[in-house]
């Protein structure tokens, strides 16, 4: 998850060395906007990657960037 947020960041990375600021939706859209993603994740029980879909990625997107958020402001 961290690898898609820092793709979407360089794509709207405006200013070099200012940090871009987003909301989750905008992160959405671009997840929406490409062609084709997937993420394979390893399951050890199985021994095999389990492929997840677009909508998988963005309701972990949103996991990750709340967990995130919640330690920032800690």
């Amino acid at each position: 998850m961290d690898g898609i947020t820092q793709i979407f960041e360089q794509r709207i990375r405006v200013t070099p060395g200012k940090q871009p600021t987003y909301v989750m939706s905008d992160l959405v859209a671009f997840v929406d906007s490409l062609a084709d993603i997937s993420c394979l994740v390893w399951e050890e029980a199985q021994k095999i990657y389990i492929p997840y879909s677009r909508d998988w990625i963005k309701s972990k997107l949103y996991l990750h960037l709340k967990k995130y958020s919640t330690k920032k402001s800690i």
